[in-house]
């Protein structure tokens, strides 16, 4: 059986506690030009999350660079406090001497460890759902959930995004199955 290949950029979703590793060929800034470890330059890649900031120094591949993550990287980048996917923000730059430049920035959608997690696992969606309906129950049309805050302005809104949330759960709780004809038969 071959290795698996090696992607060439860093991942857009990833599962906490996995491991990642991805190819850069070489760097490049619209206004500096292009960097080579062969020329000396250094490749870092910040990854910041909601309670936390991992750097790591990629490691000199050929004529470009590999950078690797550990599990328990991955794993020290999503806060365990917080249910569901969390998006984690990354920045890449090179650096040789007294110089350093960005190259590349973007983020990653990390879900849960599936092993870490107990039983009871209540969805991202659920979560919401629930927080959403509590609001309009008590005649408000904003809640918040961790570190996040939802307004929707009007109770005609929240209830759409309501409806929006009840059919994303039926969803996630029936993979594969085609939605119910009639709108609102979502049990």
């Amino acid at each position: 059986m071959a290795p698996p290949s090696v992607p060439c950029t860093p991942p857009t979703e990833l599962v906490a506690g996995s491991s990642a590793v991805w190819d850069d060929a070489g760097a490049s800034h619209p206004d500096y030009g292009s960097f080579t470890p062969a020329d000396g330059w250094t490749l870092t890649y910040a990854f910041v999350g909601p309670d936390s900031r991992l750097e790591v120094t990629a490691a000199v591949e050929g004529s470009g660079w590999r950078t690797s993550l550990t599990q328990a990287q991955t794993t020290e980048l999503q806060d365990p406090d917080t249910p569901g996917d969390q998006t984690v923000r990354w920045t890449a730059w090179v650096s040789k001497a007294t110089d350093r430049f960005p190259v590349a920035q973007g983020v990653i959608a990390i879900s849960a460890d599936p092993t870490q997690q107990t039983a009871g696992f209540v969805s991202e969606t659920a979560t919401e759902l629930k927080a959403a309906k509590a609001a309009r129950a008590r005649g408000l049309v904003a809640y918040s959930l961790g570190n996040r805050s939802f307004n929707y302005g009007t109770a005609a809104e929240l209830d759409r995004r309501i409806a929006r949330l009840t059919f994303a759960l039926w969803q996630e709780q029936h993979p594969g199955e085609l939605a119910p004809a009639i709108a609102g038969v979502f049990r």
